[in-house]
């Protein structure tokens, strides 16, 4: 807990001893790290204090950790639920922990979607690039492995979770995955720290994620740009200053394609490695699609980004 928050006896209230601490120093990477140095035990579970936790969600990752030990981190699928929803009236069964219907619900602000986390380890240190694609909320992790990469960097203040998850794939790409199941109903509100600070977190997500790019591509990340690394993590939602940039983040992404497979060949699968192909695949078009939508449809077929989903997907009969 950080000192924003005002400490309560929880141990009072179930039969398991708990130490409840505050931390002297602000921020949350702040909180979080000081909260490791007083973990004593080697798995650590991550999760806010408004979520709601899954039936059997602890054990199942425990189980999952004390068997595979080349593991650093796993996390689990989530249920987002607006500030004013009870979780008694959510469509999923909190019960088991096990049901995960793709079912959306809107009743006023009651807005619900599950995040449906990924189960191939080497396919989700490849999208980390893109997004954070694990719950922070939902992990359990090894204390030892963590504190090994440096724990929380604190000069990060709104995407400590997705700078400490890029490092850690980094270091392993298949260090990380999810269990095919919903652990947590994550509770989001207007309030939130990501909800009051979302441009900063975007902003400061395209830097450390540049960071990680630029580690991957060694020298030729020399002229790496951060805004064309912006342009690939959110095309539709970043601002393109050209026809060239899109082409632009389209060698990137194949850049990183190539770079990622030949770095990781060891250990990526078959299964992992197609599946980063079609995602490339479908990046590809969505870059095409954007620079067309932008700048014209006069563009189109003379582009680079063109030429490359035709060549990749030409079963799409784009020529």
């Amino acid at each position: 807990r950080d000192n924003r928050c005002d400490c309560i006896n929880v141990s009072k209230l179930i039969a398991v001893a708990i130490e409840v601490i505050s931390s002297p120093r602000q921020g949350i990477a702040s909180a979080l790290n000081y909260g490791l140095e007083h973990c004593r035990a080697d798995l650590v579970a991550r999760m806010d204090a408004d979520d709601v936790c899954a039936k059997n969600r602890l054990v199942s990752q425990m189980r999952f950790m004390l068997v595979n030990s080349s593991f650093a981190v796993v996390g689990s699928s989530a249920v987002l639920f607006s500030d004013d929803c009870k979780p008694d009236i959510l469509p999923y069964s909190i019960g088991t922990g096990t049901s995960c219907r793709n079912k959306s619900t809107n009743s006023g602000n009651n807005t619900m979607r599950c995040s449906l986390s990924l189960s191939d380890p080497g396919f989700m240190a490849w999208t980390m690039f893109f997004s954070c694609s694990i719950p922070h909320p939902c992990v359990v992790f090894r204390k030892r492995e963590i504190s090994n990469i440096g724990g929380y960097r604190e000069c990060i203040n709104h995407c400590e979770d997705y700078d400490l998850w890029l490092r850690v794939t980094q270091w392993e790409c298949r260090s990380m995955m999810c269990l095919p199941r919903v652990g947590v109903w994550h509770r989001k509100h207007s309030q939130s720290e990501s909800s009051k600070n979302s441009f900063m977190q975007k902003k400061e997500s395209d830097l450390v994620c540049f960071e990680a790019v630029k580690n991957l591509i060694g020298r030729e990340g020399k002229e790496l740009r951060l805004d064309i690394v912006s342009i690939l993590r959110s095309p539709s939602s970043t601002s393109v200053k050209s026809p060239k940039d899109v082409d632009s983040a389209a060698k990137l992404l194949l850049r990183m394609e190539r770079m990622f497979v030949h770095k990781y060949s060891r250990n990526l699968s078959r299964q992992e490695t197609e599946l980063i192909k079609i995602d490339c695949d479908a990046r590809i078009g969505e870059l095409a699609t954007l620079q067309i939508s932008r700048f014209g449809r006069g563009i189109g077929k003379n582009s680079d980004v063109w030429r490359v989903w035709s060549d990749r997907c030409p079963h799409l009969h784009l020529e």
